[in-house]
């Protein structure tokens, strides 16, 4: 597959990662809204402020919108991150508490202790 065929292939994919891109989910809703008040707004006013309102609102709900997706993706990953650095913390403890378990006879590691 080259060109628009790849394209189109990943496009076709549930976990492409560009259908969660917060740009595109806030750019769709807020079209939407925009479409929908500006349609609304028309039916009581001009057209002038129709257009004014409908890209007010558009504009308004794409950026809270885009904020909360971004935001919730900043706490996935926060959460990963804080899941990977309490493993990696568990497992510096098991490693110091074996070594402190190999050592308590009394004796201090050698030389060739610490070689291997």
């Amino acid at each position: 597959m080259t060109g628009n065929a790849t394209e189109e292939w990943l496009l076709t994919r549930l976990d492409y990662p560009g259908h969660l891109d917060p740009e595109r989910i806030a750019g769709l809703s807020g079209s939407g809204v925009a479409i929908v008040v500006g349609l609304v707004v028309y039916s009581w006013f001009p057209a002038g402020l129709a257009l004014a309102a409908g890209l007010g609102a558009g504009f308004l709900a794409g950026a809270v919108v885009y904020r909360r997706v971004t935001r919730r993706r900043m706490d996935r990953e926060v959460a990963a991150l804080t899941a990977r650095r309490a493993a990696e913390t568990e497992m510096t403890d098991a490693q110091i508490a074996r070594m402190k378990a190999k050592y308590a006879g009394g004796t201090a590691p050698t030389a060739e202790m610490k070689k291997g």
